[in-house]
């Protein structure tokens, strides 16, 4: 019975997220139209209850630019995928960004704290918006886009600290070094905009071809 009254409660925002409407809503608020104050409201409700994903559909997350001596950074291959990143991964309800930040780092890279020190970090959120076509529109609560904080790394220790598989579910499969900007031409469209604001938050800690200064 209990499963049964949830179930009726959930149809009619199942029926509105699959419905033209809401479609409509997030591209309106995508493209700048004044519809910030319904789309807010709509989002709000259905991801009442939860605070990983804020009001404006948005999940919390950490980005982290691992770079060496050098000032080259550290570049994943996706597992199973034809797709490189940063490592990143979400904030838990109890975590801070920086807490995150270290449990991220050893989850798929298997560095601890002590193997890099952190050189800075954004002052505040840099957000992407998710491709309509990566939208789970069945799923609650509704995410639209990522928002994160991202941190610049310097690495400490040798390679051989490096652990792709420490976690059960590794995130990658290969990684390598790469020069600083590299990565603003080579990451997936929709991420492009957030890893150039990051890359140039961090650029004064790096010099050309010379590494820290």
């Amino acid at each position: 019975m209990a499963s049964f009254i949830i179930t009726m409660a959930l149809a009619p925002v199942r029926v509105f997220r699959q419905s033209p409407c809401c479609h409509r809503l997030i591209r309106g608020q995508r493209h700048g139209l004044r519809v910030a104050r319904d789309y807010c409201k709509i989002v709000e409700f259905l991801n009442r209850g939860k605070h990983v994903i804020d009001s404006d559909g948005f999940r919390a997350n950490v980005g982290m630019i691992l770079a060496n001596g050098a000032g080259q950074v550290f570049w994943a291959r996706r597992r199973g995928m034809d797709v490189w990143q940063f490592p990143q991964g979400g904030i838990k309800k109890d975590e801070t960004p920086e807490t995150a930040m270290y449990r991220e780092l050893k989850e798929e890279t298997g560095l601890d704290s002590g193997h890099i020190e952190i050189v800075g970090a954004t002052d505040d959120w840099l957000r992407y918006w998710l491709p309509e076509r990566f939208i789970r529109y069945n799923n609650l609560p509704l995410c639209i886009g990522q928002k994160q904080i991202w941190y610049f790394l310097k690495l400490l220790v040798d390679e051989s600290h490096f652990n792709l598989k420490h976690s059960r579910q590794p995130e990658f499969d290969l990684w390598k070094w790469v020069d600083f900007w590299y990565p603003v031409e080579q990451v997936v469209s929709f991420k492009r905009g957030v890893y150039e604001q990051a890359l140039k938050h961090f650029a004064p800690f790096v010099m050309p071809g010379r590494g820290f200064f």
